[in-house]
């Protein structure tokens, strides 16, 4: 098991496959391999790093081994969006997506471990660029269920024999959603999850989504994946719009980025946008990446993450096309139908 506050799942993969593959080797060989791992440099984004392994064949007996860190620490490499979606469908998606995005106590029940595992990160993943800051248990144990009363915002994933002891909580499960992933249905639920979306980019997403609840439609999971990959960046795109413009360092800790909510809110001039942006700007995940845009060492070295490039892709083009008197499209989904979007359509080919 590898403990790490960075997201380099394809890297840990490499060090945990690599010893599982020498597991007929004395452990003393792999203790040492592991310490050799630990006492190297962890690499910057888009460099690797070479472990000497005296389980790699060479002449002199000890080989070397690349562990090679994705160019973005990102926390979607790992994830399979497609149990999700099958299982949940597109519009039922949505509705723990936008609830998610407010923070709220969210409760998957299912059978197997495998799904509640999945789609708790899956889930997760869909919040990108915005990370989750509160409590995530994919798979709660049922000595623990008691974590399910608490008032604060949580992600977590329960086994149908700790559902009765969770509804007999009563007053304090009132506002937590449970969704049966099994049954595919809330069994509790808030009322206003299809509302919390804007409608106008809810349609949009959905007509961009159709197809990916269908796993005949695509030849691999990883196109699916880059879809929705895709089409919830930009949607985050489309309703950030120009807040850069609206943060500015603390005056009384320069460290501290800040946002003028009030003038930014001025400017959505769709009233439920606005809406559901006064109540966004308010969640932790939303603070907590305006300071990651001035504290992530991946933009002091200049490395663009996947939504810093198609932020800037989609900035750039609105300025181009405003400097040479063309319309500018503002819409979510004639944005959406651009690079890899259009490419990994159902049915068609690379």
């Amino acid at each position: 098991c590898i403990i790490s506050p960075l997201g380099c799942f394809s890297l840990y993969s490499s060090i945990l496959d690599h010893v599982e593959t020498e597991r007929a080797r004395p452990s003393a060989l792999v203790y040492a391999f592991l310490r050799s791992v630990i006492s190297s440099p962890l690499p910057l984004p888009g460099k690797s790093v070479t472990i000497k392994s005296i389980f790699s064949e060479s002449k002199e007996g000890v080989g070397e081994l690349t562990l090679f860190r994705p160019q973005e620490s990102s926390r979607l490499e790992h994830v399979n969006f497609s149990k999700l979606i099958c299982c949940l469908g597109v519009k039922l998606t949505l509705q723990l997506f936008a609830a998610a995005l407010l923070e709220r106590r969210i409760i998957f029940v299912a059978e197997q471990l495998s799904l509640l595992s999945s789609c708790c990160h899956a889930l997760v993943a869909l919040l990108y660029p915005f990370s989750w800051q509160h409590v995530f248990v994919p798979i709660l144990p049922e000595a623990m269920v008691h974590i399910c009363c608490s008032p604060s915002p949580y992600i977590v994933g329960l086994l149908p024999s700790s559902i009765d002891t969770v509804l007999q909580f009563g007053e304090e499960m009132e506002e937590a959603l449970i969704f049966s992933l099994d049954d595919r249905k809330f069994i509790r639920k808030a009322g206003d999850e299809e509302n919390i979306l804007p409608s106008k980019l809810q349609a949009a997403l959905i007509s961009l989504l159709t197809g990916c609840d269908e796993p005949d439609t695509w030849r691999e999971d990883l196109e699916m994946s880059d879809v929705v990959i895709e089409a919830f960046v930009r949607f985050f795109i489309e309703i950030l719009d120009i807040y850069k413009d609206f943060t500015y360092p603390s005056v009384d800790d320069p460290s501290i980025i800040e946002f003028q909510t009030k003038p930014f809110l001025k400017t959505i001039k769709s009233k439920a946008s606005r809406r559901f942006m006064s109540e966004f700007c308010k969640t932790q995940m939303f603070f907590n990446f305006l300071q990651e845009q001035g504290d992530n060492p991946e933009f002091s070295l200049s490395i663009k993450t996947l939504f810093e490039e198609r932020y800037d892709e989609i900035m750039s083009n609105r300025v181009l096309s405003s400097k040479y008197g063309k319309a500018v499209s503002s819409g979510l989904l004639k944005k959406l139908r651009f690079g890899k979007i259009a490419s990994y359509a159902p049915g068609k080919t690379k």
